[in-house]
């Protein structure tokens, strides 16, 4: 019984052996793109004409979110800060560099020893 070989498998075996041994290029891949919420707006002109006006697109998702929340008086965030989780409280000053300054300056210490009291009475050696 005789073996069958493909034309195309002879021609790539005879194109690798004609050409010198090289590693291949690593292919890069393309960025990949931020979903957003594309949305069409109709517009009726006074002629009558309708006309699809596209919105301008935003990025989904949760960014943001906490933009307005250094702009709120210190005091009342203080007073909301106050009555935290320390792990909430740590997770907060680690979600913007505004709260993160706000948090982690002296005047602000007493939050932290409201929300941790073990930790301050602790003796360290």
């Amino acid at each position: 019984m005789s073996t069958r070989k493909s034309t195309r498998l002879t021609a790539k075996v005879a194109a690798a052996a004609s050409t010198p041994a090289m590693p291949p290029k690593p292919q890069q891949q393309p960025r990949k793109r931020q979903k957003t919420a594309n949305s069409v707006e109709i517009v009726k002109k006074d002629d009558g004409d309708v006309v699809e006006k596209m919105k301008q697109s935003r990025v989904k998702g949760k960014r943001g979110h906490l933009q307005f929340v250094t702009e709120m008086p210190v005091d009342i965030l203080l007073e909301i800060f106050s009555n935290l989780e320390p792990i909430d409280l740590l997770h907060l000053s680690r979600a913007s560099k505004s709260l993160r300054n706000l948090l982690t300056s002296n005047n602000t210490a007493y939050i932290w020893k409201l929300v941790c009291p073990v930790l301050y009475t602790l003796e360290l050696y």
